[in-house]
This record gives structure tokens, sequence and C-alpha cells, in this order.
């Protein structure tokens, strides 16, 4: 079990290397200076700690489509405790954070308090669902009826070109897991158990219920936002201010613009220890135009890619215990000065930064090591 558990935990560290008194109330609401202080820098020296260093356990990939004139942002909507959510269902906390359910009929489970979600670190772009394309698992879609409205669904297997809405037909040879859901004799089913074999939905109540939040389709999406899930994500059109030389994919003489996953800090390596290829021969590795700027990926590339990327984690039980020291440390060295008056104890906590930045730099939950290089052309075409 991880020594930290909640960001009051790293924050107490910090006043035990200041020789302060701790917090002693969940979260950052006590009516205390230590508190005040601490909550004051919490986020920004944690994001400032994960920019610095390829830390593992916060380095996610994502899949990424050019904008078209389709294209829409998602847009959860915040967790409401008497909502019964499918796993992988998208909220938002009050804090601003993106969750995706990790258990089916996720039901009373604050993201905040509970271990029930992960955060959510896929795509914030969603396109217009396009028949002639494959989807990777986690990438989002949307249908549009032409009637105003429009469903929003999830992808949950790679190289899935199933039309969303399509509703699945019930198979006894079919093994359905819980919250899935299928058809029978035309009536929507849900499943109620995992492990669900054979057992014929209208004679198997106990297995099988017409009764739940969430429309039909293809088991091979989840529907995450539509009518038939009105607590679940919506979408809002983008407000884009293209830079230049960019524009709709549609556009054959612009580049791309690929809009940047939720909760992306920066850039990772994209082929980090790949291997060693023949003596003097090429390693198969490209370069890439890739120019970032503000939420934006700008690139010749018609996609979609994939990018590997640095991500802000909020939730302490997904930290290395090593970066969390860290943060208590760099949060004890700003709020040193203020919270004990002593410049001696600033002194001393800067002493510890520094020799922990040197042992980080070791461990295995740091990545390091080179990238290795694209191609040179010439040896390329030589070979």
């Amino acid at each position: 079990m991880p020594s930290f558990r909640t960001p009051v935990d790293i924050a107490n560290r910090a006043l035990q290397h200041c020789g302060a008194k701790r917090i002693a109330t969940p979260g950052f609401t006590e009516n205390s200076s230590n508190c005040q202080e601490i909550a004051a820098c919490y986020d920004r020296l944690r994001e400032a700690e994960l920019s610095e260093r390829y830390w593992t356990f916060a380095i996610e990939r994502a899949v990424l489509r050019a904008v078209d004139a389709n294209t829409m942002l998602l847009s959860p909507s915040l967790w409401a405790p008497a909502t019964t959510y499918f796993r992988d269902s998208i909220v938002i906390d009050q804090q601003g954070n993106l969750w995706k359910s990790n258990i089916p009929s996720n039901l009373g489970n604050d993201p905040l308090l509970t271990t029930f979600w992960d955060p959510y670190f896929g795509p914030v772009s969603v396109s217009l669902f396009d028949s002639t394309q494959s989807y990777s698992a986690g990438e989002l879609v949307y249908t549009a009826p032409g009637d105003g409205t429009n469903r929003v669904y999830l992808s949950l297997q790679n190289g899935n070109s199933d039309v969303p809405s399509a509703a699945t037909a019930w198979d006894a040879t079919v093994t359905y897991f819980q919250n899935q859901v299928v058809t029978f004799s035309s009536v929507a089913y849900m499943s109620l158990v995992d492990l669900n074999l054979n057992q014929t939905p209208n004679l198997s109540p106990s297995q099988w219920t017409t009764s739940f939040t969430g429309g039909t389709g293809s088991i091979k999406w989840l529907q995450v936002g539509g009518a038939e899930f009105p607590s679940g994500v919506t979408l809002i059109a983008p407000n884009i201010m293209f830079p230049e030389g960019a524009g709709l994919s549609t556009d054959p003489f612009t580049q791309n613009l690929f809009r940047l996953p939720a909760s992306y800090l920066r850039r990772a390596p994209q082929n980090p220890k790949p291997g060693v290829s023949m003596v003097g021969g090429p390693s198969g590795i490209s370069y890439d135009d890739w120019l970032i700027e503000g939420d934006y990926l700008t690139s010749s590339a018609t996609g979609p890619i994939i990018i590997r990327f640095v991500a802000s984690v909020t939730d302490v039980s997904k930290m290395r215990t090593m970066f969390c020291e860290g943060v208590a440390l760099r949060i004890g060295l700003e709020v040193a000065p203020t919270i004990t008056q002593s410049g001696g104890k600033a002194k001393e906590i800067a002493g510890k930064y520094q020799k922990w930045e040197s042992q980080a730099a070791t461990v295995d939950g740091v990545e390091s090591g080179y990238e290795d290089p694209p191609d040179d052309d010439y040896v390329s075409v030589r070979l």
C-alpha cells in the first residue's frame, strides 16, 4: 500500500520537514495558517515536479484525430451520487478533474473519496463517427441523427469499425459482462452479472433487466452521453483560433490541428529506448513536425496520431512514494519562511531537496536514458 494516499498526507510530510503542526482534518478545509499556506501552492508545485521529470506513473498515451468541421469538444457532467455509471463512464469532479469509472454499476462512489474511478487522460476532441474509419480503444465519437441531438460513444477495443448505434443481438454462445446491453426479440436487455452465458434474456430476470439508463448499440462501444444517458457527457463546439498555416483537415493546403488530451502537461519521448538496430542501419524512426501551441498540436500528419505525454496526475494513490516525498520537500521549501520564520529551516530543507533530486534521477520510477534519434535521411538512402 502506498505511504501517501491523499494530498494532506503530502502536506503533513512537508509540515514535518518544517517542524510545524500538521493538518488534522481531511482535505484542505482546516482553518489554520499552515493549511492555507500549503493549499495555496500544492497544485502548482505538484505540476512543477511532474513537468521536470518523466515519472513513469504519469506517462500516458492517447489517440488524436485532426480537427475538421464536425469536431466537438467533450464536456463531462458533474459526478452525481444518485446516478449509476457503467465501467468507463466519464465524469468531472468539483475540482475540475476528469475521471473514468473502473467498475460496473458505479453508484454513490465519490471520485475524490474512493478508488472506484481512475483519472481520465483520453482525448477531449470528439469526431463525428465515420463508417470508413477504424477506431482504437478509448477514442470518442458521436452520432447525429439530424434532429439536433447527438449520442457520444467510447470505443472499447482496437480496430473497431462497428456502427455505435447498431444494436447487438443476444447470442447464446457469447459470454456477456455486467452492464453490457443486447437486444432479444427487439427488446433491449442489460446484463446484471459478469460471465453471463447462455441465459435467455426474457427468461432470466436475475441475469438480465429491461430497466436501465443508457441506450442500445454495439457492445464494442459504450454510450457515455445522449438522450438515453442524461447524466453523461455533453458536447460543445470548439472556439478555435487556428495558428498561422493551420486549418481544417479538409484543407489540403494547410497543416492539421490536433487537440491535446485531457490533463496534458508536456510531451514525453515518443520512442524511448526502442532497441538497437543493425550497426549503421536505419532504426525506422522518422522525424516529426509536431508543434505544440496552447491546447493544440500542429502537424502535416493526417492522423490519427498517437501521442505519448506526461499527464497531470492528481490521485496521490497512483503516485510513487519518492515523487510524493519530492513534492513534500518542495512545498516545505516554499512555506518554511512563512510558517517557521526561520531561514535556517528553509536552508535545511533545501539541502534535503538537492539530495533528493540526485537520487530521483537514478530510480526506476523515472524514465531515463536517451531517446533514439530519427534516422538520418542520407544514411537511410545509402543503405
